[in-house]
């Protein structure tokens, strides 16, 4: 038996098959698995329509229309997946109506799908928990199986629900015989549909397909496969299929590395991988990646801080000194570099036990003066996310990475890592470029006719005219590294913008700058901020400290009042601090 979903709900499970009068299987002929006339959409006709010719599904595309199937321009877009993957405690479906749903299921009494959708929505869970009900309850009602399957055939091909879609996506997908399972393997590539797939090929037992469906899902479809294997135990202590996840979880499609990177690192049996990696500069490379991003800890704990940990990390650098791979190599030594910088220089001289910090520190520093040359970085710069990169070149003022990234991003100014380079290291002359380019975009006119928002919208990155926001606000946060007077307009405005991280990065711009005086207007502005979200108030509090600002006891007693329970630890006492 599979524990289903053990992350959020420990010790539900579900049954390898379903109980019941009668098993089935899927019929291509019985069901009509076909593409649904346009007139009539459908979440199944919406991806079946979205496959590449090398049978991987157009995932933007997909969600884009699956959007637009709600008809609801008011509902946020969330990437497929990410809801099912929500650190949450799951609803138990309530006994008595939920039987009710399960007896009618049983005893064919749903003839169209509106009144199932209906009852359905009714018992108020979403799809996860409607199947864990579902399969630990089924057998109870001794159902005819053929009868629940086929009902379910019509919800999964016409629902435009997509809860009862992945409801009967399972329940369909347990029953696929030859005919079928290629359709259920090719609406399971689907991040949002990912999680089930995997169910389904875990409990038949078709463990083969699962490095395929890691490798041709996408986003949080492959943190879906990684948490199945790992909290059911599937790949535990099995390092060669433990090298087939990796291989198939990095093999092109889009990854969201922050939450890959530690399932894997903490579960996986790295040391062991590590050796395997000296004949394989793909999965070195991957691993390097992995340490990065589990070193830098991100939403989850960092690697340094346990001993096992740790371990990890010196066979990583053990590994590193042995590889033949020239420009893997130089990457895992930026990566190092890197590590060497941002994690406190006492915890890893204290922790380490298989290397010696002193000695690891100076050969980084001596491989990379030697390597980290133009021609090689602008080799590795073609396949590599230079974020991670940098760095080294920072520390070091290299201008030579300023010509990389322009011939990289050519026509592209705003990209977030030129950008960050240009702001450190670049000349006078090219952040006036910059901002040059930004007070033509920037339109102060059309801005102040948006509504003041407290909360980031997703929206916002859909519309043309504010769709730069996020490389606006870097430039923002760099206004006083740039030298023209023209600076104070955009700062004095900043503060008062619609979105609140050109506020916060304008208050950023505050803080940064010694010899600024705060009229009355901004000063009255960054007082309301203090009541905003945690970190806009924690820096607003802090330009008030550096510009000498005061609150009165009436605004003092106004801030606490309207943050009411929203205040967090030791603001009070911080603001009480700025009372005259």
């Amino acid at each position: 038996m599979l524990k289903s979903f053990k992350k959020k709900t420990e010790g539900e499970k579900i049954e390898k098959k379903s109980s019941g009068n009668n098993e089935s299987t899927v019929n291509k002929e019985d069901v009509g698995f076909k593409r649904r006339k346009k007139e009539k959409k459908s979440i199944y006709g919406i991806i079946l329509n979205n496959v590449n010719n090398n049978g991987i599904l157009n995932v933007p595309k997909i969600e884009n229309e699956l959007w637009e199937l709600k008809n609801d321009p008011s509902e946020p877009r969330v990437m497929a997946g990410f809801i099912d993957n929500l650190r949450v405690e799951q609803k138990e479906v309530n006994q008595i109506p939920g039987m009710l749903v399960l007896e009618k299921l049983a005893r064919g009494k749903y003839i169209e799908i509106e009144e199932f959708e209906e009852e359905f929505k009714r018992l108020n869970v979403n799809a996860k928990e409607f199947l864990n009900f579902f399969h630990k309850n089924v057998g109870t009602v001794k159902p005819d199986m053929k009868v629940i399957h086929d009902f379910m055939v019509k919800v999964f091909t016409q629902t435009k629900e997509m809860e009862l879609f992945k409801t009967a996506y399972e329940i369909v997908g347990m029953f696929s015989d030859e005919g079928t399972k290629q359709i259920i393997f090719t609406i399971g590539q689907y991040p949002e549909l990912t999680r089930y797939l995997g169910l389904i090929l875990l409990n038949s037992g078709d463990f083969s397909r699962i490095p395929v469906l890691a490798a041709r899902t996408e986003g949080w479809g492959k943190v879906s496969i990684l948490e199945l294997l790992i909290f059911n135990g599937f790949i535990k202590g099995n390092v060669d299929e433990q090298v087939k996840v990796i291989k198939a979880i990095y093999s092109g499609s889009f990854v969201i590395n922050v939450e890959t990177d530690p399932l894997i690192a903490y579960n996986f049996d790295l040391k062991e991988i590590f050796d395997k990696s000296l004949e394989d500069k793909d999965l070195f490379l991957n691993l390097v990646h992995i340490i990065n991003t589990t070193v830098e800890g991100g939403v989850y704990r960092s690697l340094v801080n346990s001993p096992e940990g740790i371990e990890k990390i010196e066979k990583f650098i053990q590994t590193l000194k042995k590889v033949d791979f020239e420009k893997e190599k130089l990457i895992g030594f930026i990566i190092l570099y890197r590590m060497l910088k941002y994690v406190p220089a006492e915890l890893l001289e204290n922790s380490f036990k298989e290397v010696k910090y002193t000695e690891v520190k100076a050969k980084t520093e001596k491989y990379l003066e030697k390597n980290y040359t133009k021609e090689n970085m602008e080799d590795i710069f073609k396949t590599e996310n230079e974020f991670f990169l940098l760095d080294y070149a920072i520390d070091n003022k290299l201008e030579f990475m300023l010509d990389l990234m322009r011939k990289k991003y050519i026509g592209n100014i705003y990209n977030y890592n030129f950008l960050n380079l240009i702001f450190e290291i670049g000349s006078d002359e090219d952040k006036n470029e910059i901002f040059k380019a930004f007070t033509e975009d920037f339109k102060i006119e059309d801005r102040k006719k948006e509504e003041y928002s407290v909360e980031t919208k997703p929206e916002w990155s859909l519309n043309e005219e504010f769709k730069n926001d996020v490389p606006h606000s870097i430039i923002i946060a760099n206004l006083h590294k740039i030298k023209d007077d023209e600076i104070n307009k955009y700062i004095e405005y900043g503060i008062f913008d619609f979105n609140p991280q050109i506020r916060h990065t304008a208050l950023i711009t505050l803080l940064s700058l010694d010899n600024y005086k705060i009229n009355a207007k901004m000063l009255k502005q960054v007082k309301k901020l203090l009541g905003e979200t945690p970190h806009i108030r924690r820096t607003a509090l802090e330009v008030m400290k550096k510009h000498g600002k005061k609150l009165t006891k009436d605004e003092y007693e106004e801030v606490i009042n309207n943050l009411g329970e929203k205040i967090l630890e030791g603001e009070k006492e911080a603001l009480e601090n700025l009372v005259n």
